[in-house]
């Protein structure tokens, strides 16, 4: 919350264990004026999901391969969290099988984005439109 105007200031978090990744997420994100809260393995996603007295985050990117717990098993239960279920998640890894990326668009994901395939531009462009819809 911006204290000054009242106005809640948006964040992502990214639940990712790639550091260079998340590094250069954390740099565009803050030169856009949105915070970034990032969690680099399942266990810990899973633990923040059943705090109560996290607020739910604006957005959030999600690798599908974590260390103790798939991404899949995080974006189930995410979207049957109270607070947490209507949340836009966008998957970002490097499964690019059809029935992977088809799982988690079932699975409530939002948009699926396989690394190396997608200009960080081009992923930062379309991140920003759930953020802010009025974007085009």
């Amino acid at each position: 919350m911006d204290t000054a105007t009242g106005i809640k200031k948006p964040y992502i978090l990214m639940i990712e264990d790639d550091d260079f990744l998340t590094r250069m997420y954390e740099m565009k994100f803050s030169a856009l004026g949105i915070g970034l809260k990032v969690i680099s393995d399942g266990k810990k996603a899973m633990n923040l999901l059943r705090d109560e007295t996290v607020e739910p985050p604006s957005l959030i990117l999600l690798d599908l391969m974590l260390p103790f717990a798939s991404g899949f098993q995080i974006l189930d239960k995410i979207k049957k969290t109270p607070g947490w279920e209507q949340v836009p998640v966008i998957v970002v890894s490097n499964l690019g099988q059809d029935a992977d990326i088809q799982k988690a668009l079932r699975l409530g994901a939002k948009e699926y984005f396989i690394k190396g395939n997608t200009a960080l531009s081009e992923m930062i462009e379309r991140i920003l439109k759930y953020i802010n819809p009025v974007t085009k």
